[in-house]
């Protein structure tokens, strides 16, 4: 399954909102993309895993999602100048 498969099948409002939920998802395997589709990421984590800092987690996996995209752009734009 691809990234765009996986973040098209659950209703998430942008890319970077569902790798961020694929962070979360991997970490805590509890947690399913959908759960984690909803409107709220800390609130998502915290029903499915509340025995973690939900806020702090929710923030790490946005981060790691914005860095991913920035790699992700950078690669793509370097690969067609050789």
């Amino acid at each position: 399954m691809t990234l765009a498969q996986t973040c098209a099948s659950a209703p998430f409002k942008t890319l970077g909102r569902c790798i961020a939920a694929l962070h979360i998802n991997h970490k805590f395997p509890a947690c399913s993309l959908m759960a984690l589709s909803s409107s709220n990421l800390g609130q998502a984590i915290k029903v499915c895993n509340p025995n973690v800092p939900a806020k702090a987690e929710a923030r790490t996996a946005t981060k790691q999602a914005n860095a991913d995209i920035r790699d992700s752009e950078s690669e793509s734009g370097s690969s067609g100048k050789s």
